[in-house]
């Protein structure tokens, strides 16, 4: 009988032992390797929009450079949320991340309509400068409304006008035009060039310039050219001016959960990707004119002289925008200073 208890008690032991060194191991294995985190963005625009080229350096550096530890999954045309709910969406968590536009939160915070704007960048040094220096003025700024900022980019170094049947070059022609207009302050500079401006989603351009809705837009070239928008107004006037730019924001919480080092590899790439986003956008802008052009639809360039013209009437609307805050008034500080 104590031979046999004798063994039992080894046998017991010998089971004790494997569960306490297989706990171990498994320990340890969890602890070695960070879980994927697969973050949801929702995106206004199409996969074929210049826009496009951004997003998939950024995510895909990223994704790269984490080890696959952090991955961006974008949902496209505004198949999450639309453009003008984003904000609000990123900020209570019911989306993970998205791309805003200036123009489409600067009734929110009209800081931005500083970056909404028609003619704030006039040159890609410019625009780098301004970017180095307005960044962390954004980061504070976005971070007061609850979402982390993680980049921002040019809507366009080209702003078109679009019309039926009118190149729009003379300031006269836009008295009683009526203008989609992306946000708050191209409505302001609109109504100074005697327009009348209306709001709305991206997405309902096409049918509301076809059917006489609007009669005209400031318009970035990709998403004139993604949406085929010459089909239905095939006369466009080159401002030779940027308008608008986007930014890549994330709910705070689903930020937390990257690692810090993490973190830093993402700041650190969307630093890289924004200051070149304007040398990229610009080269898909020369190809979106092109195949435009070679679908049937026309353009005229502003001269130099038209152009001062019309930055006289619509530049003093950021004078009003400084008056909002004294956030809005450092920021102009630093675009003026990068003149």
């Amino acid at each position: 009988m104590k031979s046999i208890n004798k063994k039992l008690a080894g046998f017991y032991v010998l089971i004790a032992l494997t569960l306490i060194l297989g706990g171990c191991g498994s320990s340890a294995g969890s602890g070695s390797a960070e879980e994927a985190l697969t973050i949801d963005i929702s995106i206004f625009h199409t996969e074929n929009d210049p826009f496009n080229d951004i997003f998939k350096e950024w995510s895909e550096t990223i994704e790269k450079e984490t080890d696959g530890r952090v991955k961006f999954k974008p949902y496209y045309s505004a198949s999450l949320v639309s453009l003008f709910e984003t904000l609000d969406a990123v900020r209570d968590g019911s989306v993970e991340a998205g791309i805003l536009s200036a123009g489409a939160i600067s009734g929110q915070i009209p800081e931005m309509g500083l970056l909404e704007t028609i003619g704030t960048f006039s040159s890609e040094d410019q625009y780098k400068n301004i970017y180095k220096d307005v960044t962390p003025e954004l980061e504070s700024l976005f971070s007061n409304h609850n979402v982390e900022i993680l980049m921002w980019a040019p809507g366009a170094t080209e702003t078109l006008v679009l019309h039926q049947k009118d190149f729009i070059t003379d300031l006269g022609q836009y008295k009683n035009l009526s203008m989609r207009t992306a946000g708050r302050w191209q409505g302001e500079q609109a109504k100074l060039l005697g327009a009348l401006p209306i709001t709305m989603d991206p997405s309902e351009l096409y049918l509301a310039l076809q059917n006489g809705t609007v009669q005209s837009t400031f318009q970035t070239v990709g998403l004139t050219n993604s949406q085929n928008l010459h089909e239905v107004t095939p006369k466009m006037t080159a401002l030779g001016l940027s308008i608008n730019t986007i930014q890549y924001v994330v709910n705070p919480d689903v930020w937390s959960k990257i690692s810090e080092k993490d973190q830093k590899t993402i700041k650190k790439i969307s630093d890289q990707v924004g200051q070149s986003s304007y040398s990229m956008l610009k080269k898909r802008e020369k190809e979106a004119l092109k195949s435009m052009a070679e679908k049937g639809a026309e353009f005229y360039h502003l001269t130099d002289d038209e152009r001062e013209e019309l930055l006289k009437v619509i530049q003093p609307v950021n004078d009003q925008i400084a008056k909002e805050s004294e956030k809005a008034k450092s920021i102009l500080e630093v675009i003026d200073k990068h003149e």
